[in-house]
């Protein structure tokens, strides 16, 4: 009796467990991780021998967004996969233990000959990954794989002057909350784990190795070999045939065979040097599981055609993290930078942890990224990114589309089989975000990652402009970045905080800027454009005055609770810089309020989403 009216309440056999209940042991576990609705019903039958025991498990409120760097926990709230899995210790905790006595009338109490062992609350593991960002990437790819009937995709966006990765999206994906109810391999981290060959995206390489070299002139006119050019025993084509085209035109148009033939200037040891300078055929150091390294050939196994085809971003495996990373050195004039996708931990006996932006290398100068960053304005406006255009705003970018390597047959395989891609980062003369898109394999008329990829990373884009706050510049400007040293009528704005009015506009006029001064003080406490942005000879700089407090030090304002771009503006306003974590209401801010620090101090704060009421 008791066995079937357990079945019938769990949906499970009889038969199992009748067998369950007459094992013999003195403890059976009939089922576990029970429906609230279920159990209840079960506790009202009164059913000898029966108890319920309540146990936690773990809950993903926002389901499928960012699962694959989640990850997820088994039934024993271990972690399985993702970052459950590599932070498992600083989030478990520590259970503790003490010794009891009981008395004959069956009262107990803490036995104090015995040690007794507190028990130690989980840790904390916070994300660079914004919530919004991942929500938006994820259903922007989503729907950009739909359109195109494609059978997978990847985005990766990131802040490219720290290189914190705010989102990082592969599909198919999972729900955490259910992980058995899909394939395994849809909880992969593909950004991380899985490889594909670039296609042209792969050409800022080429072009940073020439340029590097001094070997092009931006107008030098290259011959086409009128579409079809002879290498080894092999062909290479472009897509649309030119008898010739300049350097900078061949960048925009994304031409193959003037790629191939910048690259055959260089060494065969040059070209390769360079390519694992921008950190391909190597892990980037991102604090997760699974990641690969990629595949780039030494050029001892190079044939005669490969050092073309590497130009063009064929016969080179990549990560989408490593090309996103890759582009991040374009956007922040030249530094490769390891990727930060825990910003902080803090373990349960109460250490803090807080990742720094750590340099990898320098693999190119200032005045090459410069230059990378126009031509791929060029490729958006003039070329083939014509799709990720966004009006009011300058975009950087490149597609790519490349063949795809046939696993069993070697070589490419038969027919439209593409991998479509689009990597840029805006705004061009001071980026803020980049974003990678990855289309695989789309079906139809369209297959050219401009076509195909631009679009998804236009539409991201747009609505990262309304959702994110904008980010005070991490790094301070290299030796490389005089503002006088810039060509084309741009300059860059420089730091004249804590500055007197005199000595700023000394400093705005050298630049070729103007100053325009609001309120009355003795040294400048705000600037309406931070360090580092790109602006035109004969713009103006607002500076806003104001007086020292206990000679250069300044009390920090109680941010907690407000929005968070309302403490950006309170902070910015009073000539303290700000650094975020997350998006929506501050709820933590590191200095506290009523501390008093130096001007130019720079205040943590930690936001989260507001969270609204439901009935």
């Amino acid at each position: 009796m008791t066995a079937q009216r357990l079945a019938d309440e769990l949906g499970i056999s009889e038969r199992a467990v009748a067998a369950k209940l007459e094992s013999g042991a003195s403890l059976i576990r009939i089922a576990r991780q029970v429906l609230p609705s279920t159990t209840n019903r079960i506790e009202a039958m009164n059913l000898p021998g029966v108890e319920i025991v309540r146990q936690t498990k773990r809950s993903y409120p926002y389901g499928s967004t960012a699962s694959q760097v989640l990850g997820h926990v088994n039934v024993d709230n271990v972690g399985n996969a993702g970052i459950e899995k590599l932070y498992q210790k600083t989030l478990a905790g520590h259970p503790g233990q003490a010794v009891m006595q009981m008395d004959a009338r069956g009262s107990s109490r803490f036995d104090p000959d015995y040690p007794r062992e507190e028990p130690l609350h989980g840790g904390r593991v916070t994300l660079a990954i914004d919530i919004d960002a991942q929500a938006i990437a994820e259903e922007e790819l989503a729907v950009g794989i739909a359109a195109n009937e494609a059978t997978g995709g990847m985005v990766v966006i990131t802040r490219p002057q720290t290189g914190e990765v705010l989102a990082i999206a592969s599909w198919p994906d999972y729900d955490p909350n259910n992980p058995s109810e899909g394939p395994v391999e849809n909880q992969k981290n593909r950004a991380i784990t899985d490889v594909y060959e670039p296609g042209s995206t792969f050409k800022i390489v080429t072009f940073t190795a020439v340029l590097e070299r001094d070997l092009i002139n931006l107008d030098e006119m290259i011959d086409l070999e009128e579409g079809r050019w002879h290498v080894a025993d092999r062909i290479i084509r472009d897509s649309h045939r030119n008898d010739s085209l300049s350097v900078r035109q061949g960048f925009a148009k994304s031409s193959n065979i003037l790629t191939g033939k910048l690259a055959e200037r260089m060494s065969k040891s040059e070209f390769y040097t360079v390519m694992r300078d921008f950190g391909f055929g190597q892990k980037t150091g991102i604090d997760f599981i699974g990641e690969v390294r990629g595949i780039l050939p030494t050029p001892r196994h190079w044939s005669g055609v490969s050092q073309a085809n590497m130009a063009m971003g064929q016969g080179v495996a990549v990560t989408a993290l490593q090309l996103a990373m890759a582009y991040g050195a374009v956007a922040n004039n030249g530094w490769l930078l390891r990727p930060i996708l825990i910003t902080s931990t803090q373990e349960p006996d109460g250490t803090y942890t807080r990742t720094q932006p750590v340099r990898v290398r320098r693999v190119m100068m200032p005045s090459s990224a410069r230059i990378l960053r126009k031509l791929m304005v060029e490729a958006v406006e003039d070329g083939t990114g014509g799709n990720a255009i966004i009006a009011g705003v300058s975009v950087a970018g490149k597609t790519g589309t490349a063949q795809k390597p046939d696993p069993i047959n070697g070589g490419y395989m038969s027919g439209q089989h593409f991998v479509s891609s689009f990597c840029g980062f805006l705004p061009a003369e001071n980026p803020e975000w980049l974003a990678l898109v990855v289309i695989d394999d789309p079906q139809g008329d369209r297959y050219y990652g401009g076509s195909v990829a631009g679009p998804v990373f236009r539409k991201i884009m747009q609505r990262l402009l309304v959702t994110l706050p904008q980010s005070e510049q991490m790094f301070a400007l290299d030796e490389y970045d005089d503002p006088r040293a810039l060509s084309d009528g741009r300059v860059l704005a420089p730091n004249v905080l804590a500055f007197s009015p005199d000595e700023a506009g000394e400093k705005l006029d050298d630049c070729g800027l103007k100053t325009e001064l609001v309120g009355v003080g003795d040294i400048v406490i705000a600037q309406n454009h931070h360090a580092g942005s790109m602006l035109n000879v004969g713009d103006s700089m607002e500076l806003t005055l104001g007086a020292y407090v206990d000679s250069g030090t300044l009390t920090v304002p109680e941010l907690r609770q407000k929005n968070l771009r309302l403490a950006l503006a309170e902070l910015t306003s009073r000539g303290l810089l700000p650094a975020v974590e997350g998006a929506g209401v501050v709820v933590r801010q590191d200095p506290s309020a009523g501390t008093v620090v130096p001007m130019g101090t720079r205040v943590n704060l930690i936001a989260e989403p507001i969270l609204e009421a439901t009935q």
